[in-house]
């Protein structure tokens, strides 16, 4: 793991297992939103990442994870702001995992990619607050 005072304000925290995706998902926001995306590709690893430094968004793909306890507390704790990428049959479980936490959007597989890096822009910006879904699926605003 990179050294955690090497984190700039405003960084962002994906969470996947998958690193092809987390490649891909992370080099398409860092060019969309010019900020720095840290990639972590286990629920122990985005522990120990959100206990050494502040983030202004987690992105949780929940491919491949399982709701983990001890994360669900450590995205908590601080109360960062969270997009929840989840395929169609996990949803329900992960939406009861989160329903406590500070979940700015929910999108659910499959997606694309521009989806979610314009989602992200929502996310981050203070004035959209929560993301907002349209009957025709697509993000408003």
């Amino acid at each position: 793991m990179a050294d955690a005072d090497q984190v700039r304000p405003g960084a962002i925290l994906l969470v996947s297992a998958n690193w092809p995706q987390r490649a891909l998902i992370r080099a398409q926001i860092e060019a969309d939103t010019g900020r720095d995306v840290v990639g972590a590709d286990s629920a122990e690893s985005a522990i120990q990442w959100l206990r050494d430094a502040a983030f202004a968004l987690v992105i949780l793909d929940t491919q491949g994870l399982s709701p983990d306890p001890q994360l669900l507390e450590a995205l908590g704790a601080p109360r960062t702001p969270l997009v929840l990428v989840t395929g169609p049959f996990d949803q329900a479980r992960w939406a009861v995992a989160v329903a406590d936490l500070e979940v700015r959007a929910t999108l659910v597989r499959p997606l694309f990619i521009g989806d979610l890096t314009h989602t992200v822009r929502l996310a981050l910006n203070p004035a959209t607050g929560l993301v907002a879904w349209g009957n025709d699926g697509n993000v408003q605003g």
